[in-house]
């Protein structure tokens, strides 16, 4: 979901003749406030924000939000959010320039950053790559059984005869865990 800002005052002139939007970056301060705003909207809808990322461009700024939800995300939760997100940020005027709002799910491969990620996904097929080996293995892919702020548990695919059938992996050994989807 797409939503623009187009400001006349946001335009200044160049040698050229033309006209270019002047480029503002936002600092640490302005970006935490940014995200701010954006989980309390998303909060208020049922979501909460994945990511939010503001790049400043020759000729518009994208400010891109991706949303998630326990029951996940529709095109039509983006246009709700991107609605009531985009009219608290022109009311309020936080962004003076240009820009475009792009509002996304993270999709269904999304990596897993926070616990409640990984209880979401119980039950489920992942993958999981590790910072370093357990046994000889550095990935594994399988059963998500358990997931505490410790370890997760997983029932590895294609267990051979005598192999273990569960695995236990610490989450200071997990570079990175996503679902895994299956066609």
């Amino acid at each position: 979901m797409v939503r623009s800002k187009s400001t006349e005052s946001s335009r200044r002139p160049t040698r050229a003749g033309f006209s270019r939007p002047r480029q503002e970056t936002l600092d640490t301060a302005q970006l935490d406030k940014l995200s701010e705003v954006a989980a309390s909207v998303a909060e208020s809808l049922g979501f909460e924000i994945v990511k939010l990322t503001y790049s400043s461009g020759a000729h518009r700024s994208i400010l891109r939000v991706s949303l998630d939800s326990d029951t996940g995300i529709t095109l039509g939760d983006c246009a709700r959010f991107s609605s009531n997100f985009g009219d608290t940020l022109e009311s309020t005027g936080f962004i003076a320039e240009a820009y475009s709002l792009e509002v996304s799910s993270p999709g269904a491969t999304r990596p897993f950053s926070e616990l409640k990620h990984y209880v979401r996904n119980l039950n489920q097929v992942v993958e999981v790559q590790l910072k370093e080996p357990i046994g000889e293995r550095s990935q594994f892919k399988g059963l998500l059984i358990d997931a505490n702020e410790e370890s997760i548990r997983l029932r590895p695919e294609g267990v051979r005869a005598g192999e273990i059938d569960e695995v236990v992996i610490p989450m200071t050994l997990v570079r990175k865990a996503n679902r895994s989807i299956q066609i």
